[in-house]
């Protein structure tokens, strides 16, 4: 038995029977499988996450009581506006991206600092957008954090 937390925005995504896919540092080359069996039907206000409880075999007892684990929980796929994570910084508690507007009439770059809504985040090497950019518009996703004055 593996229990992860679950953030508050993800929890209309994840549902019970799910696939679950469990890793520990102590065996990073080895994955363990199992099925989400329960989540919980409260938010702990301290962290805005559910409990969420996945079985899954472990023959050789190489997990053990305790362990941290990233857990990934299987969903279904849909269409987002993505950005990489190292675009999105955080100024104020609030996430932000600069928009490239591309090059002044005297040869200045010209970047925006843009509020956007994290709908998704994650171990993936993108995150879901869903206020604040349009499709199409370019984001800095490297050194970002050169343009913040942070």
């Amino acid at each position: 038995m593996v229990v992860a937390d679950i953030y508050e925005m993800d929890l209309s995504r994840v549902s019970t029977r799910a696939a679950v896919s469990v890793s520990v540092v102590s065996f990073l080359d080895q994955t363990f499988d199992g099925v989400l069996d329960f989540t919980s039907d409260s938010i702990d206000p301290s962290t805005r996450t559910a409990v969420a409880r996945a079985t899954l075999p472990n023959p050789k007892h190489l997990l053990k009581p305790g362990m941290f684990a990233t857990v990934r929980i299987a969903t279904e796929g849909r269409d987002a506006l993505a950005v990489p994570q190292n675009a999105v910084l955080r100024q104020s508690g609030q996430p932000i991206v600069y928009v490239d507007l591309g090059v002044t009439p005297d040869g200045r770059q010209r970047f925006v600092r843009r509020p956007v809504l994290i709908e998704e985040t994650g171990g993936d090497e993108l995150i879901a957008v869903g206020r604040g950019l349009t499709a199409g518009e370019r984001v800095v996703a490297n050194n970002a954090v050169l343009l913040s004055g942070m």
